[in-house]
């Protein structure tokens, strides 16, 4: 029997009854004496109740209700920056002129415009997707009839040769055959990518439908707004790749001399596939027009320098010594610092380099990485753990087939490094998407951006750039760094990298081809190997490897 299927307050008694309503208010079921006295409580009897069954089924629905900060319930909305409060926020915006209770901002949610958009967005992206799903699909066929022509004129031509021609004929198809696949293999890659991103709109088209239909107006309004979200990043992921969809033809012709010179001819005909950019359109929809687009200037890298803001000393008072394994920047400022301490914990600092706590754990963590404002994921070798940011509670743990040494964040998927296998990636749910075999015995450092996967091999001394098919972009050694470790992404994708023999941090251009030495022995950093940039501070954390050191630096 499921607890949302009981009755709160009886359960609170220890009593087990069956709910029949629940409320959207109090979260929790409650029974028809339960409900009566519900009712009648002034402070509830204008809670939202609606029954169980309706309940279950907005339970795949994702709305969080309370801050993820202090654990208070939302209360106050401040409509200048459209975020929901808690009674502790409200001090972050004492000086905005716009925040009222949530009540008042959540009337009419199930008629306001953002909730109207997102359901005109869903509907458009389901459009265009099911729009270039069908054009791949003729494609596709078109492909399918341009081989069989091709297959035809081949056999019309080798009738008219002698047994001579029997061999050539045969390698020719062969490598018909071998270029058809690899086309086909393409398109057909293309068409599962296009169906999952359908299924995934249908699936938020129809969480936003139950919310719509069965939410209360406050978690209408906090759901369109999560959801606004992962509709947004499902869009850019689309057009990302829709942008990389490739028309591919194939073109054959006879050798001119083949009829009377079939002794002397080595070859039966050629084979060209043309690769067209197909250009297919993705319209923009409402969601998207209403977002603040904020173009990057693309920045000259020689422009780039780093401004010390912040030194301090990891190392508190106790018998151990620190050797720092990752560092990572939490959306509240916060830094989380991962090291061989000899005890299972992380330890996280204020943005002054004060220490705040002891994080511990069920064993000695190696990885971690930033998800969202409420959720990290860490590594333990072969298990990951998917935990709240208050670590209160783990959200998801899965286990590994190899030992995990490098962890990064992208598009809702986590990039993994197994040392035995390459990298690879798992849905935050633990299911296992895709494996990218490369050779990985020296690498143990990776990070990701929209489109890229960066990694460093510490054995041959290079900076890696691959695609998200695990197509290699680019590889680059720079002989100012040595032994390179610890990455992270910055501005328009470039990259920094930590050099930790070469004492030095460095920024590498997106396209591999430009680099600048950033910070060296002579600014105080000592074999630097945890580093992690945070892009809405434009700040980047420097952990050294064996010393105490870490260090702040505003980028610019």
């Amino acid at each position: 029997m499921a607890q949302n299927d009981l009755c709160g307050p009886c359960r609170h008694d220890n009593n087990i009854k069956h709910a029949k309503k629940w409320c959207t208010n109090c979260e929790e079921g409650l029974c028809e004496g339960c409900e009566k006295v519900h009712g009648s409580l002034k402070m509830s009897r204008n809670h939202n109740l609606i029954s169980i069954q309706d309940h279950q089924k907005m339970i795949g629905v994702s709305i969080v209700q309370s801050c993820f900060r202090h654990g208070q319930r939302y209360n106050l909305y401040c409509s200048s920056h459209d975020v929901v409060l808690c009674s502790t926020c409200v001090d972050q915006h004492r000086l905005c002129l716009k925040v009222i209770p949530l009540d008042e901002a959540t009337v009419n949610a199930k008629r306001s415009t953002a909730l109207a958009d997102l359901e005109d967005t869903i509907i458009g992206a389901l459009q265009n997707v099911g729009k270039i799903i069908k054009d791949q699909e003729s494609a596709s066929t078109t492909f399918k009839k341009q081989e069989v022509k091709i297959r035809n004129s081949i056999t019309e031509t080798r009738d008219k040769l002698n047994k001579h021609l029997d061999c050539l004929e045969q390698i020719l198809v062969q490598d018909l055959t071998a270029k058809s696949n690899n086309c086909k293999s393409a398109n057909w890659k293309t068409l599962q990518n296009l169906k999952l991103a359908n299924q995934r709109l249908e699936h938020l088209k129809q969480e936003t439908e139950k919310m719509k239909m069965l939410g209360s107006n406050l978690q209408v309004f906090l759901g369109t707004r999560e959801i606004n979200k992962t509709v947004a990043e499902e869009i850019k992921s689309i057009k990302s790749s829709v942008s990389k969809i490739k028309l591919y033809k194939i073109n054959f012709g006879v050798d001119s001399m083949i009829l009377s010179l079939a002794e002397n001819v080595r070859h039966f005909g050629k084979l060209l596939v043309t690769e067209i950019n197909a250009n297919f359109s993705f319209k923009d929809t409402k969601i998207e027009q209403a977002q603040i687009q904020v173009s990057m200037p693309t920045t000259n890298i020689r422009d780039i320098n780093l401004h010390l803001k912040q030194k301090f000393k990891i190392k508190k008072s106790g018998p151990y010594g620190y050797n720092v394994e990752r560092c990572a920047i939490l959306p509240n400022g916060h830094l989380l610092i991962a090291h061989d301490l000899g005890k299972d914990q992380l330890t996280e600092f204020n943005e002054k380099g004060q220490h705040i706590r002891d994080i511990p754990l069920l064993q000695r963590p190696n990885n971690l990485t930033v998800i969202d404002s409420n959720q990290i994921a860490i590594s333990y070798g072969r298990h990951i753990e998917i935990v709240d940011v208050t670590f209160k509670r783990v959200n998801k743990k899965f286990k590994l087939p190899e030992c995990c040494v490098g962890l990064s964040y992208q598009n809702g998927k986590l990039y993994l490094v197994a040392r035995e296998i390459g990298i690879m990636v798992y849905e935050l749910s633990g299911k296992l998407v895709n494996t990218f075999y490369i050779a990985a015995f020296n690498v143990m450092h990776i990070a990701t951006a929209v489109n890229k996967i960066y990694f460093t091999d510490e054995g041959k001394n290079t900076i890696n750039c691959y695609d998200m098919n695990g197509e290699k972009i680019w590889v680059t050694r720079i002989k100012s760094i040595s032994l390179p470790s610890g990455l992270a992404i910055g501005e328009n994708d470039d990259v920094f990298v930590a050099g930790s023999a070469s004492n030095n941090i460095t920024i590498i251009r997106h396209d591999g081809k430009e680099s600048k030495t950033l910070l060296t022995s002579a600014d105080g950093i000592d074999e630097p190997q945890a580093i992690y940039y945070d892009k809405q501070r434009k700040i980047l954390l420097v952990c050294d490897k064996a010393s105490t050191n870490a260090a702040l630096y505003t980028v610019a």
